[in-house]
């Protein structure tokens, strides 16, 4: 039977004398009122003043029927765990709650709930992925007859001396000890830790069994197989590649390595330059990855994987014209852990085969072969560190704290360095106009004949701007370069 309500005051039906009309009310609080009659709505006639009255009075009777109820809020807690280490024996396995001779795993767990009285009821160590989605691998708790014992300490004092519960008032930030006979907790592992209360709550947190880093060690071997291209390509170019050779230390973690980078850096091992190839698609050149002699990377595309300890690895890089002695790389072993491991190369050696032909003994300067002796003239005024003749003033300074400085110069020194460095200027001038390619910057430079035979004899008929620049660093720019300033094969 649908219910039927009125209002608390009377109504005068101006037009349907003695007819009753009912409203229908669906609502549970409605429900429970008593059967009332009003007449018909549609010819009420209400003072002005009334009708105000008449909307709070009908919000207040059903306000209590239509609003939801609410539940009670729980109050939050914030849990934060480590794990400590293999520490003293306080819990033995299963249910035993003495110690019996194995040192146990000791987690760490600050709880705090932000001045909430709370009442710990449980407390639960399970394994779990990084993410705290438990494994089902291994368990302790603090239920009776439950997982096995978790021994639980607070300030000193053992909150389960028996396989019983617990029940600790908290209203403040506390730290508990937890005990678990040993399992598996290799490095690396991960582990959850619950917290529950008895108001239904919980708090969680995840630790992880500690990491030694990783280590890495890397050599270069020299450009000995074409295993890979220029760009993404994955497949031999025809081009001998520079081949490194990589080992990972992982400290007896199992790691799982996300990517792989080498890329070009200063004398400190530290990033510098342009270049770089990884194993990420799509990224700068492809770097050729193999382990163990098996490839990894086939197609343009990652190489997620576990690496044990000491893995080794051999990685390819195509670069325009070689790697050249004194050049320096990092090599950096990316993990899906967060962290990584890299390590040092500089390039030694001889100078590898140019990127046109294939270098070797042949005429001498003039022709196609290297440059014997010294490309640069006998030096006529040499270099004076305390300018003591024929000196100009370039700049006066004074700096921060007052000292004076005074810049010289002497334009008539002509030494390798002072001949390189004009060389090198004069391709630089040519360059900045835009319209002149590196090619014929270098013919029309001031640098040696023999060196600007040497760079064009090496190109040979590359035309690659890459492959072009990489020549050019290995004639005039790299130490050990047979044009470089006094240091390559003719220099002092």
């Amino acid at each position: 039977m649908i219910p039927r309500f009125a209002l608390p005051f009377p109504v005068r039906d101006t037009k349907e004398r003695g007819t009753v009309r009912s409203v229908p009310v669906t609502t549970a609080k409605a429900q429970r009122h008593a059967r009332v009659f009003f007449p018909s709505i549609r010819s009420i006639r209400f003072p002005p003043l009334l009708l105000p009255i008449l909307f709070l009075l009908i919000t207040i009777s059903l306000a209590p029927a239509i609003l939801p109820e609410t539940a009670t809020a729980v109050p939050a807690a914030r849990l934060d765990a480590r794990y400590v280490g293999m520490e003293e024996d306080r819990v033995g396995k299963g249910g035993q709650v003495a110690p019996d001779g194995e040192e146990d795993a000791l987690f760490r767990a600050v709880l705090d709930t932000e001045g909430e009285r709370r009442v710990v009821k449980e407390i639960l160590l399970q394994s779990s992925d990084r993410y705290g989605r438990p494994t089902g691998r291994q368990a302790w708790d603090t239920r009776p007859g439950g997982f096995w014992i978790l021994g639980v300490y607070r300030d000193g004092e053992r909150l389960n001396p028996t396989d019983r519960e617990i029940s600790d008032q908290v209203r403040r930030r506390v730290v508990y000890d937890l005990y678990a006979n040993p399992g598996s907790f290799r490095p690396g592992d991960y582990f959850l830790v619950t917290v529950r209360f008895d108001d239904g709550g919980a708090a969680t947190a995840v630790a992880r069994v500690n990491v030694p880093p990783a280590r890495l060690s890397a050599s270069y071997l020299g450009m000995s197989r074409d295993v890979v291209g220029e760009g993404d390509r994955a497949s031999p170019d025809g081009r001998v590649d520079g081949e490194f050779e990589a080992v990972l230390e992982t400290g007896g973690a199992p790691r799982r390595v996300r990517e792989i980078v080498l890329q070009s850096a200063d004398a400190r091992g530290l990033p510098a330059g342009p270049e770089r190839w990884d194993t990420r698609p799509g990224g700068f050149w492809i770097l050729g990855v193999s382990r163990e002699g098996e490839r990894l990377n086939p197609t343009d595309r990652t190489i997620p994987h576990a690496a044990a300890n000491g893995t080794r690895y051999n990685l390819f890089a195509s670069r325009p014209g070689g790697f050249m002695p004194g050049q320096h790389y990092r090599i950096v072993f990316r993990f899906a852990e967060g962290d990584e491991a890299s390590s040092h190369v500089e390039i030694s050696g001889e100078s590898p085969p140019s990127a046109g032909q294939p270098d070797g003994p042949g005429p001498t300067p003039g022709g196609s072969g290297k440059i014997s002796g010294s490309p640069w003239r006998p030096t006529t005024v040499p270099f004076d560190p305390e300018c003591k003749t024929g000196c100009q003033e370039v700049m006066h300074v004074r700096d921060a704290h007052g000292a004076d400085m005074t810049f010289m110069y002497n334009p008539k020194v002509d030494d390798a360095v002072a001949q390189w460095g004009d060389c090198v200027h004069s391709m630089l001038t040519c360059l900045n106009d835009g319209k002149t390619d590196l090619l014929e910057c270098v013919g029309k430079s001031a640098c040696p004949e023999p060196c600007r035979r040497r760079f064009l004899d090496r190109v040979g008929g590359e035309r690659d701007p890459l492959r072009v620049l990489g020549v050019f660093e290995a004639v005039f720019i790299v130490k050990g370069a047979e044009c470089g300033p006094g240091d390559g094969p003719g220099g002092k």
